[in-house]
């Protein structure tokens, strides 16, 4: 598959997972984490994982618009405090959408850090897993990421009910 230039289309990320997350301050308790993610001006947050300790799962998928003006998705790892959210750190991952192919895939553990500065062993306060897939826009104009298909369900009634799948 050869590269395109790609000018804008959908970014398709999931926040699969985080391990080894850790606050950094030392406060007993278990740790509910959420993620909140950013692609320019939007936003999008993921469950809370009551009790998800330092190994949550969420699987939340997400779908953000991108163009050549994105340029990098932003991910809070948040836990709640007392009486608001505090940060366990972040995660920022570059877009540059010259380097994607479409429908390209990317699994992905990705350091989870306080601030900006590059990542070392002892700044490190765990991990977060994303899944990153770009798909362009001629190719979703084309071939859309909606797909309805019959699913037989059978309620008391014995009608039979559809439901719309997204890929």
């Amino acid at each position: 598959m050869r590269k395109t230039a790609a000018t804008s289309g959908e970014l398709h990320l999931t926040v699969v997972e985080g391990r080894n997350l850790r606050r950094p301050w030392s406060v007993f308790g278990r740790l509910s984490p959420v993620c909140i993610v950013h692609v320019g001006r939007q936003q999008r947050t993921t469950e809370v994982h009551e009790g998800g300790g330092s190994s949550p799962f969420w699987n939340a998928l997400f779908t953000f618009d991108v163009d050549e003006h994105s340029t990098d998705v932003d991910i809070q790892v948040m836990t709640p405090s007392v009486c608001k959210l505090a940060c366990l750190g972040s995660v920022t991952l570059p877009i540059e959408l010259s380097r994607w192919q479409d429908r390209e895939f990317k699994d992905l553990w990705l350091p989870v850090t306080i601030g900006k500065q590059p990542c070392t062993t002892s700044l490190k306060y765990g991990e977060l897993r994303v899944r990153i897939e770009f798909k362009l826009a001629t190719t979703l104009y084309k071939h859309p990421s909606v797909i309805a298909l019959p699913v037989r369900r059978h309620n008391k009634d014995k009608a039979i009910s559809t439901t719309t799948i997204t890929t």
